[in-house]
């Protein structure tokens, strides 16, 4: 009986192409499983050559599977040994996937220079060797760049670039995508009504191509949409929509961003028992998989639950995990919000010096990383904190500042929330 000829190169690209679905079905574990028989099969290649090419096609796998699930160490290692691959291969392409990935860690870290500097350095490559879809990619993730540092204009032109070059070769995923980060644009703008209608053109897209991950992205961004509308129980659907369709699909860093929405939405509606389940199993769920960041939010939600309960001394334990991770992270905006809760907390035991600091400190933050809707409710808590320290004179003032600023965005479930006694 003859024996199957062997066949390394046809079945490392099989389970790397299985890797491919998986991850885009958010089955991280599975697509990790997958490059990792392939990399053992690749490794025993004789030809060098040939070896390091599969090699790469594996790195390049798990690279995404590290960015899915936050292992950012391991994707650092990954995306480097991959460049280190594509250059001895002098494989261009394969330089400017490298570069990307090395990007997207740096971005990630909050070291938004480096990021931009590795993305532009992979889209000068793309450019030469005419690879369009690759140059659409990094010009959204300029665009992300752009984004996070507030210049809104310039992230919308690097989206609307990226957008144009997607729609003319026909990639629907990458539309979506952009689709989706327009809409992010026109939500820090307090453009609720336009960012909905390109969240909705996403959710469209990626319903048509059968892109679960992305059908869950677009669910999450209208409902926060729905959210800052004030639209409570329209927002807890969607959420509750978008969590049933993560843990189908085994997207477990997914499910406890999820859980944060659902907590934050309960908590507003007032059910606090409900909330605080929420928010506690995604807790769990981000140690279980060091989900670190995710986490952070998490404790915001719990630490402004325990605030609204009188819960004080559970609630500083909580901010101050928030400040350490918003070192570890360099993010503003957690620093932002973890001054503005230790306002609360001050406020809360009476200590108005400190409150006051810790609230200036936050508002600062938020002008600098111009994020209007923190912004707003920073100022709503000062001047409700204001008031409760007898300071009618300073309260009324930032009473005046929010409403401008809640008004201007549309945040009518804000708005609401001011008209309340």
């Amino acid at each position: 009986m003859r024996s199957a000829n062997f066949n390394p190169q046809g079945l490392v690209g099989i389970l790397c192409s299985r890797a491919e679905v998986y991850f885009l079905l958010g089955r991280g574990q599975e697509a990790l499983a997958d490059a990792d028989q392939a990399w053992g099969m690749a490794d025993g290649v004789r030809d060098l050559t040939l070896r390091r090419q599969l090699q790469l096609e594996c790195l390049r796998t798990k690279g995404k599977v590290f960015i899915l699930h936050g292992r950012y160490p391991e994707l650092r290692e990954a995306a480097e040994q991959a460049l280190e691959v594509s250059l001895a291969l002098r494989d261009r392409k394969g330089e400017g996937v490298s570069l990307q990935q090395l990007g997207t860690l740096h971005y990630i870290l909050g070291e938004y220079g480096e990021a931009r500097e590795y993305y532009h350095r992979s889209q000068a490559i793309n450019q030469e060797i005419g690879d369009r879809q690759g140059v659409a990619s990094c010009q959204n993730n300029i665009g992300n760049v752009h984004n996070s540092l507030g210049e809104y204009g310039e992230a919308r032109e690097y989206y609307q670039r990226s957008l144009a070059i997607n729609q003319e070769i026909g990639d629907r995923r990458g539309e979506a995508s952009c689709l989706n980060n327009i809409g992010i644009v026109h939500d820090f703008l307090g453009e609720y009504g336009e960012a909905r209608e390109y969240y909705q053109r996403s959710l469209a897209i990626n319903r048509e191509i059968g892109d679960r991950r992305g059908e869950v992205e677009s669910l999450n961004n209208i409902g926060q949409v729905q959210e800052n509308l004030g639209e409570n129980e329209r927002a807890l659907d969607t959420h509750q929509r978008a969590l049933k369709i993560r843990e189908e699909i085994g997207d477990r860093r997914g499910e406890a961003e999820s859980l944060n929405n659902i907590g934050n939405i309960l908590l507003e509606l007032g059910d606090y028992p409900k909330s605080e389940r929420a928010y506690q199993k995604g807790e769990d769920l981000t140690k279980e998989i060091g989900a670190l960041e995710v986490g952070a939010y998490i404790l915001a939600g719990l630490a402004a639950l325990y605030l609204q309960q009188d819960r004080l001394l559970l609630a500083e334990e909580k901010i101050l995990r928030i400040r350490d991770l918003a070192g570890a992270f360099n993010s503003r905006e957690l620093q932002g919000m973890a001054h503005c809760l230790l306002g609360r907390l001050f406020v809360k035991r009476g200590e108005g010096g400190p409150a006051r600091a810790a609230f200036r400190e936050s508002i600062e933050v938020f002008k600098e990383t111009r994020n209007e809707l923190e912004l707003g409710k920073a100022c709503y808590y000062f001047a409700q904190g204001l008031s409760a320290l007898g300071d009618p004179s300073e309260s009324d003032w930032f009473w005046v500042q929010t409403k401008e600023i809640f008004q201007r965005l549309g945040a009518k479930g804000w708005l609401r929330k001011m008209e309340q006694p």
